[in-house]
């Protein structure tokens, strides 16, 4: 029995010591970004650092762009969504009935404000559009830029 526990000790104690010998970054602050989003590009706009922790935003479905952050190596950091800022959802009194009348209006291109944590070894940011594709066919992801901010 004590040929079988020391050896499992030993093992465990060093997959500890191994997971927090190269902990993944912890971001040192908040990186506000100005994007102006286009069909197929995304533009940044200005970006402004401010000490502080981003707390978690809620996730979005159907159309929405994804925000990814990545290290200089290309290791992905930290991600989210949101909805895509150019759809724009207007709803109407409808019939007598109480249904409201819904159109879906596509603008050119929007201005948003939004942030991302910033990472002090540096990182790259990228702007991707997430469309929902087809029942048999998978999401549709495109890139819409890709940018690098430093303090």
């Amino acid at each position: 029995m004590r040929h079988v526990v020391f050896p499992l000790l030993a093992l465990l104690a060093c997959l500890a010591t191994r997971s927090h010998a190269n902990p993944s970054p912890s971001p040192q602050a908040i990186a506000f970004l100005r994007l102006r989003i286009h069909a197929n590009t995304a533009e940044l706009l200005d970006a402004t650092i401010t000490p502080g922790h981003l707390k978690p935003g809620p996730e979005h479905a159907g159309d929405r762009l994804v925000l990814q952050v990545r290290s200089v190596v290309g290791e992905l950091l930290w991600q989210s969504t949101l909805e895509d800022p150019r759809v724009q959802v207007l709803e109407t009194s409808g019939d007598e009935h109480g249904r409201r009348d819904r159109k879906v209006v596509e603008h050119a291109s929007r201005e948003i404000r939004t942030r991302v944590p910033f990472f002090e070894e540096g990182q790259e940011i990228r702007v991707l559009r997430l469309s929902p594709g087809k029942a048999d066919t998978p999401v549709h992801e495109k890139l819409l830029g890709t940018f690098r901010v430093r303090k």
